[in-house]
């Protein structure tokens, strides 16, 4: 009978410390991974991302490093064993990869050594690209948009600037690059004006949305009389405005992150 099986035996439940292994009614057992991980796997800009640590001992320290920052995040472990979520706010002007590393030190191993753990997540940015980057209404132009979960489905509306939509077109759903490509034809009947071009996505993980103000000129509105010195019993009109070019979105103030995509 060997001396585990025979202390398995005795105790129960003993340990040998020096192995760093704990017999329990005869089975061996090692100590819990060091892990951490996201409370999503994707966010947005200015969300709250709260990050969950689990596997160092009572009385270590976790020693977690947040994007951004210069030195490591230092909690002591509670008798519990049990370290209270963290929560990290996304910066507004930064996306992409979001990771957290965190490592575990305690009295017999102050450097950390084999307890690292690694938190992935990525934040979605915002972009949206019109090519050609001129065009008259009714032409048909390629619409570049994201950045979304992929496979999740993306509307394009043109709002006026009081939030009515006064267009909306269904353009797919975002690829594995997290964007949706898509050809977009801006109907010639929209009266002058700036409008907002919006193009968000429906998600069940995280939704996101870019905008960018676009000016568009397609249907001349009647015009209307306006009295004259002069004695003809005709009216006089003002001038009316032609049709011409649209200018590509421009950036809508105050949305972080949008892109300018002027000529």
């Amino acid at each position: 009978m060997s001396i585990l099986k025979k202390l398995g035996a005795i105790t129960g439940a003993s340990a040998l410390v020096g192995a760093g292994l704990v017999a329990v009614s005869g089975s061996l057992a090692m100590a819990a991974p060091m892990t951490a991980s996201w409370d999503s796997t994707y966010y947005v800009p200015g969300d709250t991302a709260t990050l969950t640590v689990s596997g160092c001992e009572a009385g270590g320290t976790v020693n977690v490093g947040l994007p951004g920052a210069t030195e490591p995040q230092k909690i002591l472990v509670p008798e519990s064993g049990v370290v209270a979520p963290i929560e990290f706010t996304t910066p507004d002007d930064k996306y992409g990869d979001l990771k957290a590393n965190v490592y575990c030190t305690t009295a017999e191993n102050q450097d950390g050594e084999g307890t690292d753990a690694t938190a992935a997540a990525y934040v979605l940015g915002s972009n949206l690209v019109a090519v050609p980057s001129s065009f008259k209404l009714g032409d048909t132009i390629q619409v570049t948009a994201g950045e979304f979960v992929p496979g999740d489905a993306v509307t394009l509306k043109v709002n006026t600037q009081a939030g009515k939509t006064v267009w909306t077109l269904p353009m797919g759903k975002a690829g594995e690059d997290k964007s949706v490509v898509s050809k977009v034809t801006f109907p010639d009947t929209l009266e002058c004006g700036t409008y907002i071009v919006n193009v968000s996505s429906k998600s069940a993980v995280k939704a996101n949305e870019v905008e960018a103000e676009l000016y568009m000129c397609g249907a001349t509105p009647t015009p209307t009389p306006t009295a004259t010195s002069s004695s003809s019993s005709t009216p006089t009109v003002k001038p009316s405005p032609s049709k011409s070019p649209t200018k590509a979105p421009t950036k809508k103030p105050g949305k972080p992150g949008l892109p300018h995509t002027g000529a």
